[in-house]
């Protein structure tokens, strides 16, 4: 078994900005205690607030695969 590592790096219309922070920071939490997921990070560019990167780790491809299945997940896509 390998680790799966993910990084979502984008960039939003200015005014989609709060919107998608707020998605984002909406499934943080859930993301994080989904079985096998050992990291889920999210950052916001301070120089251009419209850059967003989501880093993620997850036990192996099971767990991933999961996760992009999850609700809450869906709902954010």
């Amino acid at each position: 078994n390998s680790v799966i590592h993910c990084v979502i790096d984008f960039v939003v219309k200015q005014s989609s900005t709060e919107r998608v922070r707020d998605i984002l920071m909406a499934i943080l939490e859930p993301t994080r205690k989904e079985d096998g997921c050992l990291k889920y990070k999210f950052f916001q560019n301070l120089q251009d607030q419209r850059q967003f990167t989501l880093i993620g780790a997850w036990e192996n491809e099971d767990a991933f695969e999961d996760h992009l299945q999850s609700d809450h997940y869906r709902k954010a896509d």
